[in-house]
């Protein structure tokens, strides 16, 4: 349980995540603001040109890290995540506006200064959400008494319950 209340901290204390995509056996990371929600699916939104976009339009399959990287090496505590990215369906555009904006704008008086419409994401815009759906969730085992770093799988059920 230690577990899962240390990863339900990690993903809400932190802004920002670090995805790792791939397009012609090509690695290519990069730190992105996040959301997310109870279902463990984090949102994004991306220049739809940039590199790591233009890589999940052909392979889904991604990578996400998330860390304080203000910790010290004892402190040092992180999530490792398996995935797949996708554009967000306009159904589903109202949801991750929100949830972005509403953590990146913390005072009600700053939020209402960046409204968003469904159309900003659409058409010649130049950014579009994205969202990545958890296929396995893995810990820092920072209760391992080994000298080398080991990972613990997160029970993503378990997880979604105390979300």
């Amino acid at each position: 349980m230690e577990n899962l209340r240390k990863t339900k901290k990690i993903i809400e204390k932190n802004a920002y995540l670090v995805l790792g995509t791939c397009r012609n056996d090509i690695p290519w990371t990069a730190p992105l603001f996040y959301a997310s929600d109870k279902s463990l699916d984090f949102y994004f939104v991306s220049g739809k040109e940039t590199r790591h976009v233009k890589d999940l339009e052909e392979n889904s399959n991604v990578s996400v890290t998330i860390f304080d990287s203000q910790a010290t090496p004892e402190e040092a505590d992180g999530i490792y995540i398996e995935g797949t990215a996708r554009q967000v369906a306009v159904s589903e555009l109202p949801k991750a506006i929100k949830l972005i904006y509403k953590k990146r704008f913390t005072d009600p008086s700053e939020l209402k200064k960046h409204v968003h419409e469904v159309d900003d994401f659409l058409g010649h815009n130049p950014r579009r959400f994205y969202k990545i759906k958890t296929g396995r969730i893995y810990k820092l085992d920072t209760e391992s008494t080994s000298e080398v770093d080991k990972r613990v799988e997160i029970d993503i059920e378990k997880m979604r319950e105390i979300l």
